[in-house]
Parts: structure tokens; C-alpha cells; sequence
């Protein structure tokens, strides 16, 4: 397992201050264990496990054993974690013994919106059908790992200046876009948690995270915070082909790791499924800023930079349009905040991708992907 998501699961188990009562002695299953959230899922889950004598049996599923074996290496150290090869598309490919299921297995990359957009619908809409006829037969609540880009375009959020989107904001999607194919059926999926809990008494939650960064991701994940730390880590150019304005928030990995915790751990507050919103509003930046912070992460000069507009992009664009930023009052009610800066962030993420790249260039390997 990844030195630096193990360190930063213990480290946030170790300032938790929320109660964990609810997941004492539970079995957690988390699909997309590979991907970059599901990593730092479950390495707090160890770790809250560790450190508060949780008594958690945490189950790993994704569709290659190998790669399983690989992002999850020695798990002698850990035997309360399993490595499950599931493809969760696939009716029952669930763990029935689980007490909790985490989905946070997507297609999340964009460029797979423009390559595969029937792959995206389906891998998301079969894999939260699936893991809904788990939690059915089981009585398992269910996490749904969502996005904001389910808030689609805020109307007049061009030339509104920062808007805060709360959990009830409707926002537009184009459904003739094939760029909205990921949003779309994660829409869907967000309704399918509904439609269940009305009609199968399902319990759960929906987590809509922000853009999401840190150790774990692949380095041919082509969302621009890996980009840019990559070409920061690798010595070559970061070329911004707009004007880089553009302003968002970035939240670390572990920390919307945590944000899924606790919202699972207070389950009992609620009656229904209810939607959260997990962001970092400490790390509003713009794309011009965090290129210019991942080159001082990697060592190099926040000039060297390079703005080209002139030369067109093939970089696919969130649906998401102007200053639009998560409010997320709602989740820092539970006691939620987020611990790691950007900064830090960051630096973790170069220390990371620089030993995988380094890695790949020795052996000619691949990192993989999630």
C-alpha cells in the first residue's frame, strides 16, 4: 500500500473527534479500491480501525486481482483487509456479508467521456443497480460516491461572480452533449438511491465530491491536477491553452476520504438518503494557480509557466460553468473539516507521482490504470 495514503489514513484517525460507535465490529466493502478515493477510503478505514480498536473487517474490490495485489501490497500487515476481484457491473458481485457498501467505482476521467460515453453510463448505472441489490438482500447502507458535476451549469453563474451551490441548487445539463453523459448517469444513479430507499426501504447516503487529488492517481489520468503535477514532476512545460482563470476547489484525497466516513458514521441521523456536499473552500484557486503551486511543489519556478491560446485545446471541460464552488455547511455540521492544506497536498502528490514515474522509467512499466 502506498507509504503516504497509510501515513495520512493514520494521521486523520488519530485527530478523529467524531463518534464511530456505528461502525464498530462492521464489515465495509468499497468497489473502485483501486481508483484514487478508494485507496485513501481504505486506508483510514485501517487506520480508524487501528487506532480506535474498531474491530472493521475492510473488503477491496476491483476488476483485476493483479492490480489489486499491486495497489495493495503486504497485506500481511493487515489482516482485517480483503482483496476482492468483483466487476461490479456484474448481478451479485457484491459481498453479501458486507454492513456497509461504499461505490466508488467510476469512469472518472474525461477523456473517456468523449471516447467511451455508452462505457461511462453503463459502468455507472449498472454498478449502483448492483450494489442496490446488495444493500436490498443484505440490509447494507450504501454510500454513493457522486460528483458535482451533477449541478450541471448554474444559470447566470458566468457573470455572477462566486457562487455557492448548496445540496438543493438544480443546475442545467445538456442532455445532447456527449461530454454529459458522465454527469448524466450520475444523476441517475443519484435518483436510483432514491427510487430504492422509497421502494426497498434501502438505507444510504450520496457524496458529491469536488475535483478530488493526491498519492494514488495514475499517471495517464488526464484531469488537469494530475497533469500538471506529472509536467511539474517530469521536468516538461506546463502549457495552459486559455487564460487560466478559470477558478475551482481541489480537495485532498484523504480528505474527502474522511468525508465519506463520517457521513457513514452518523447514519442514524437520518431517515432517508440525503445528499453532501465534500469540498475544500480553503483551496479556491484557478487553473493558472494551481498550475503555478505544482511547479513550486516539484521545485521549479512558478514562471515557467506557459500560456499558448492560440493553439486549440483538447482538454474536455467540466459542464460546470463560472466561479461555482460547494458550499458545505451541511457536512461541517457532522464535524467534518478538511486537514490538508494544498500546499501540502501538493507536495504529497509530487513526492508520490515522482516515485511512480520514476519507477515506470526504470522498468518501461506502466502505472496501470485504476
Amino acid at each position: 500500500m502506498n507509504t503516504l495514503i497509510t501515513e495520512d489514513g493514520l494521521d486523520v484517525a488519530r485527530q478523529w473527534v467524531g463518534d464511530l460507535s456505528e461502525l464498530r465490529g462492521s464489515t465495509i466493502a468499497i468497489s473502485g479500491a483501486t481508483g484514487l478515493i478508494g485507496q485513501h477510503v481504505v486506508a483510514l478505514l485501517l487506520g480508524l480501525s487501528e487506532v480506535h480498536d474498531l474491530g472493521l473487517t475492510v473488503i477491496a474490490m476491483g476488476r483485476s486481482l493483479t492490480r489489486l495485489e499491486s495497489v495493495f501490497s503486504r497485506t500481511e500487515d493487515y489482516p482485517n483487509l480483503t482483496l476482492m476481484e468483483a466487476d461490479i457491473s456484474t448481478p451479485g458481485s457484491w459481498p453479501t456479508q458486507a454492513t456497509h457498501l461504499i461505490h466508488a467505482a467510476s469512469p472518472a476521467t474525461p477523456l473517456l467521456f468523449a471516447t467511451d460515453p455508452l462505457g461511462v453510463v453503463r459502468a455507472n448505472v449498472l454498478g449502483t443497480l448492483t450494489a442496490i441489490d446488495c444493500a436490498t438482500e443484505s440490509g447494507a447502507y450504501l454510500s454513493l460516491v457522486s460528483t458535482m458535476e451533477v449541478y450541471g451549469s448554474i444559470p447566470g453563474a458566468d457573470d455572477a461572480g462566486d457562487i455557492e451551490i448548496a445540496e438543493d441548487a438544480l443546475g442545467l445539463v445538456n442532455p445532447l452533449d456527449v461530454r454529459s453523459a458522465y454527469p448524466e448517469s450520475k444523476r441517475l444513479c443519484e435518483n436510483l438511491m432514491v427510487d430504492a430507499a422509497a421502494q426497498r426501504h434501502v438505507s444510504g447516503d450520496i457524496v458529491r465530491v469536488s475535483h478530488t487529488y493526491g498519492p494514488g492517481a495514475a499517471d495517464d489520468d488526464n484531469r488537469v491536477q494530475v497533469q500538471f503535477v506529472k509536467q511539474a514532476v517530469s521536468g516538461q512545460p506546463i502549457v495552459l491553452k486559455s487564460d487560466g482563470t478559470l477558478r475551482r476547489h481541489y480537495t485532498y484525497a484523504t480528505d474527502s476520504a474522511s468525508a465519506i466516513v463520517a457521513i457513514m458514521a452518523t447514519r442514524a441521523q437520518r431517515s432517508t438518503p440525503q445528499a453532501f456536499n465534500v469540498a475544500d473552500n480553503s483551496s479556491r484557486v484557478s487553473i493558472r494557480e494551481l498550475a503555478q503551486r505544482a511547479l513550486v511543489a516539484a521545485g521549479r519556478q512558478p514562471d515557467e509557466l506557459v500560456i499558448d491560446i492560440d493553439r486549440p485545446s483538447d482538454q474536455l471541460w467540466s459542464t460546470m460553468r463560472g466561479a461555482t464552488f460547494l458550499d458545505t455547511s451541511k457536512l461541517e455540521a457532522l464535524g467534518w473539516r478538511p486537514l490538508f492544506s494544498l500546499e501540502k497536498g501538493l507536495s504529497r502528490m509530487v513526492e508520490s507521482l515522482g516515485g511512480q514515474l520514476a519507477i515506470k522509467n526504470t522498468t518501461g512499466e506502466s502505472s496501470g490504470k485504476k
